[in-house]
């Protein structure tokens, strides 16, 4: 039997990746009769380095960024007394990226925007809550790998998403609720070298069943314990306007302050 040695060392490319963000948010959420509006806006701080080597030819390459950009969001959703409560909403996203081109610098960060026109519905005297929504996705410079030997990326350009989602709540028995869902997706490449295609890894239909189990304690705790069956997953990130179904005559205001930071470190070889 011969041995195989020691694994040989990758040596074509080495790459060290760190990413820094800082996030300012607020969030306002208002109630008018029988209207509920939301309003938020978040500014983001980026900044990124990337060290590369390339052993094999002696070769290195720094590279530091800094970005930045405003995202916001808002939405209105008014109740009728029959339970019917139709709903519109708006946003928009800024996702930086690690991803490195062909030329070897830092790929442009992915944004989007999203429009949403649905309309939940709640039987009154029940613990049922029905929805659907037609949403129109449109996102810019989504990575995409275009050679996996020297993970290579590129930017795919414009990728836009529209379809439906329909969703089922109920609580079947006390602690016990169900959630069944069923989204129609249509994504396509809009915009760039690869317009007509179809991205990788979107589905067209995507079905989920979830169920949730509260078990209930005496003395002022809850433990909870969730499971969980979905025949693909697949989940496509949406904003709602105002979900909980809540009565008041009288107009309130809450507005919260957030400040979120966050680091990645990757390192690649």
């Amino acid at each position: 039997m011969v041995s195989p040695g020691a694994t040989p060392a990758y040596d074509f490319i080495v790459a060290d990746a760190d990413m820094r963000q800082v996030g300012v948010y607020a969030l306002d959420q208002i109630e008018a009769g029988n209207w509920r509006f939301n309003l938020g806006g978040r500014q983001t701080w980026v900044n990124q380095t990337r060290d590369t080597t390339y052993p094999s030819f002696g070769l290195n390459d720094s590279e530091d960024v800094n970005k930045n950009a405003f995202s916001w969001q808002a939405g209105a959703l008014y109740l009728f007394d029959n339970g019917i409560a139709p709903f519109v909403s708006y946003a928009t996203s800024f996702d930086p990226v690690t991803n490195r081109s062909a030329s070897g610098k830092i790929l442009e960060p992915t944004e989007g925007e999203q429009y949403e026109l649905g309309v939940k519905y709640q039987p009154p005297g029940t613990d049922i809550l029905l929805s659907a929504v037609a949403y129109h996705i449109v996102e810019k410079n989504k990575p995409v790998l275009v050679n996996p030997l020297t993970l290579a990326y590129d930017s795919l350009g414009e990728v836009t998403g529209k379809g439906i989602e329909l969703e089922a709540r109920a609580a079947i028995a006390d602690g016990l609720d169900i959630i069944a869902a069923y989204t129609y997706n249509h994504s396509e490449v809009t915009g760039g070298d690869n317009e007509g295609n179809t991205p990788a890894f979107t589905p067209a239909h995507v079905a989920s069943l979830w169920a949730n189990y509260t078990f209930r304690k005496p003395i002022r705790s809850t433990a909870c314990r969730s499971a969980r069956a979905s025949v693909m997953s697949a989940r496509i990130g949406r904003i709602p306007p105002i979900p909980r179904r809540t009565r008041r005559a009288s107009m309130s205001m809450h507005l919260p302050l957030m400040i979120s930071a966050r680091s990645t470190r990757t390192t690649r070889a």
